[in-house]
């Protein structure tokens, strides 16, 4: 059976150099859920919308949102590859990055066990990896589900997803996930937020 006794956050963390207190409990609940997805899946409506916001360094950031029915948490993914999904206005993807993405692939599992997925495509400037726009789509899918985010990134995004999760704002419960990373810079050592990482020994990223 899917997770339902995850708590809503309380807005009020304080940042002490360690995870917020009301986050950890949320974000470890959740982790059982991602952990366990393949396992047995709930049947929840589940709508996908494309969403264009406007991105912090011009243009508009684009992110295609899978929306369970009272999702329990959002992975809010940041590609790999070269960054771009090619998010169409049907909701499909035109890149090879965004067919081969795994979160992508696999979002009826996710939406089953109740977790959302936002998948961040470049902007519409061509930048891709910027923290702002990741921090503005977590907000934005906040404004109507007020629960735990996990931010995930791997490969060419590994330094950029950890650099996000070094950076996001106190006031959003968030752990990060590391999927297939590459080698990752200094950064990680001051993530100060759950982390999970997923590899596979013959993954050349991981030699």
């Amino acid at each position: 059976a899917a997770q339902t006794g995850i708590p809503s956050p309380t807005g009020n963390e304080r940042s002490n150099g360690r995870r917020p207190g009301h986050t950890l409990p949320a974000l470890r609940a959740t982790l059982l859920a991602l952990v366990a997805f393949g396992a047995v899946s709930t049947h929840a409506a589940t709508t996908t919308s494309v969403v264009d916001i406007p991105a912090v360094d011009g243009g508009t950031q684009r992110f295609l949102q899978v929306r369970p029915d009272a999702p329990i948490a959002y992975v809010v993914v940041l590609p790999g590859g070269n960054g771009n999904l090619g998010i169409q206005n049907n909701g499909s993807v035109s890149t090879r990055t965004g067919t081969c993405n795994p979160f992508g692939r696999n979002a009826d599992a996710f939406a089953g066990r109740r977790i959302g997925l936002p998948l961040i495509d470049m902007t519409s400037n061509g930048s891709i990896y910027n923290h702002e726009n990741v921090f503005a789509v977590v907000r934005k899918v906040r404004e109507r589900d007020n629960v735990p985010i996990w931010l995930a990134g791997g490969s060419a995004s590994t330094d950029a997803i950890g650099f996000a999760a070094r950076m996001v704002p106190t006031e959003i419960p968030a752990g990060v996930i590391f999927y297939s990373p590459g080698p990752p810079d200094s950064n990680v050592a001051l993530i100060r937020r759950p982390a999970v990482v997923i590899a596979h020994p013959l993954d050349p990223f991981q030699s």
